[in-house]
């Protein structure tokens, strides 16, 4: 049986861009069936909070709850809530984005704050005509108006991104302390007439403290770190399974590789995020995945990085302070980062987040459980520690050069010839181009290579790093359609106690590959296997020396 053959209207059915429920049900895209969940959500009557990173799907949550509150079953048909769902009655919802709202100024900010809540309830109240509209109206007494004409749990309200406008302005105290004051009575005024709501659901990327969203909202239900909803966003590898399969054939068929090694690519690429302590699995970035899916043949890209997501304005406007800047450089160094569970819940002003809290609510980090007291801050995989060395290119102006990129293009033959000094030439321009004078990347042998690793398009050439057999891992491999190169990485470096000559280094990686035996196994590929240098005295790739086969 050959491989399925796609055809133009089924990706049509990926479902990359598409934020509306509704919409996603009428035009017979793909929907990760998780309405059980929906369900588990939607039945109770306390307010939920929810926090994620950008390009998980927040905003398709919330048109999800928007359908059934306000069209029943409708949009439903055949998934698993159709059987658990019997509230016959449905609801008026009021949506808000608080993306959408100018925070050039505070009466910005406040016209198009009111205005949306008359535009989401002008069809919602019985006398909307008494509303009072002028702009000396602010969105907390605005809403009390609103909220006064209704009784007995009679609305819906759901809000995306509470946390925009805040992050928006962290270099603008003035008027981040002006906003922070208005989403603090508009959420004081929310609690204070919740019984008029039949269901409350908020979203964003960070957990801030003094706009009474948590502070106040006594019977808020935060279910950021709960297990039981650790899934709710983000594609499960069953789920990839299962609703994809046939999509990830024809990728494997685009890319001349199996199904295997493209689902075993997907998992180290855009696998491993965790939402919560004792979640039962990870999830995939759905963003990157369904992009990957769209279009196979561009490769295994940084779609998170390249849409933005992976650098909110949240953490550009952090970053801008040299304080904060300097932690995060000495963060994204550390071998390993700890962070107990009481901190990891706890609320931080919005210019005052912790850094590694920062970095995990943005999904730079993700959780790893550890013990009951703390968990490991860790990378969930290839794609954002990439975007973390992205990050801090951009954040220090650190581009790789057209020229640099172009040598990358020569990758391939370098590795068929084999030619190592070349190679170790282009490994060395992308080091220079990619550190500050300051940094203490020389210190960790993996950061190197890793830094390495990630600056070689997926375009280019077939990689792949820590390539496991029965005696360890690989360093690092590329590999051809004739070729397949195994490289081990040492460092030489002087300590008060301790000096690894660059001989000894060499030696040292000579005789891993031979003991180890990296790369042999089964192929029609040519092993080449070549032990590279590190020096730190010298901050650059030195000495190398292929291993005679």
């Amino acid at each position: 049986m050959g491989p399925t053959i796609l055809q133009d209207e089924d990706f049509d059915r990926i479902p990359l861009s598409t934020t509306r429920f509704s919409e996603l049900r009428a035009l017979n895209q793909i929907y990760i069936d998780k309405s059980n969940l929906i369900y588990k959500l939607a039945r109770q009557r306390t307010p939920f909070f929810l926090s994620r990173p950008r390009r998980f799907g927040k905003s398709l949550l919330l048109s999800t709850f928007d359908s059934l509150f306000s069209k029943g079953l409708e949009d439903f048909k055949g998934l698993s809530i159709e059987k658990l769902w019997t509230e016959n009655k449905t609801y008026p919802v009021a949506k808000f984005s608080f993306a959408n709202y100018r925070v050039s100024s505070i009466s910005d900010f406040n016209e198009d704050f009111c205005q949306s809540i008359v535009r989401e309830f002008s069809d919602i109240l019985p006398h909307p005509e008494k509303l009072n509209r002028t702009a000396a109206t602010g969105p907390n007494s605005l809403l009390e108006e609103c909220l006064k004409q209704l009784t007995g749990s009679s609305v819906v309200i759901l809000i995306d991104e509470y946390d925009a406008p805040l992050t928006h302005t962290l270099d603008e105290p003035d008027l981040n302390k002006q906003i922070v004051s208005y989403l603090g009575a508009f959420f004081n005024t929310l609690k204070d007439y919740k019984d008029s709501c039949r269901f409350i659901f908020i979203t964003g990327i960070t957990r801030i403290a003094h706009v009474s969203l948590f502070s106040t909202f006594n019977n808020l239900n935060e279910i950021t770190l709960d297990d039981d909803y650790s899934s709710l966003l983000g594609i499960t590898e069953s789920e990839l399974h299962n609703y994809f399969d046939s999509y990830v054939e024809n990728a494997a068929s685009v890319l001349e590789m199996s199904k295997d090694e493209v689902y075993e690519r997907l998992k180290l690429r855009y696998n491993g995020n965790r939402f919560s302590v004792h979640a039962n699995e990870s999830v995939y970035n759905p963003w990157s995945v369904l992009s990957f899916l769209s279009k196979p043949h561009n490769g295994f890209e940084n779609y998170w990085y390249q849409s933005s997501a992976g650098t909110p304005t949240l953490l550009i406007n952090y970053l801008k302070d040299a304080g904060h800047a300097k932690q995060f450089s000495e963060l994204s160094e550390s071998e390993e980062l700890y962070v107990t569970i009481s901190e990891l819940k706890a609320k931080s002003e919005a210019t005052q987040i912790p850094m590694n809290l920062l970095l995990q609510q943005t999904g730079y980090y993700t959780l790893q459980y550890n013990s009951e007291a703390d968990v490991l801050l860790a990378y969930p995989n290839e794609e954002v520690e990439e975007s973390i060395f992205n990050l801090k290119r951009d954040l220090y102006n650190l581009k790789l050069t057209s020229k640099t990129n172009r040598c990358m293009l020569a990758i391939p033959e370098y590795v068929d010839a084999p030619d190592i000094e070349s190679l170790k030439t282009v490994f060395n321009k992308i080091i220079t181009e990619s550190i500050t004078p300051d940094t203490g990347i020389f210190n960790r042998e993996v950061d190197i290579r890793n830094l390495i690793y990630i600056s070689i398009p997926d375009s280019v050439i077939y990689k792949s790093r820590e390539t496991v057999n029965a005696f360890g891992f690989a360093d690092m491999q590329l590999v051809t359609r004739k070729t397949k190169l195994v490289i081990e990485f040492k460092r030489s470096y002087k300590t008060e106690k301790t000096t690894v000559t660059e001989d000894q280094a060499l030696d040292s990686g000579l005789k891993q590959l031979k003991e180890k035996h990296y790369g042999e196994g089964i192929s029609d590929k040519k092993l080449i296997r070549v032990a590279i240098v590190i020096s730190q005295e010298k901050r650059a790739l030195t000495k190398w020396q292929i291993l005679d086969v």
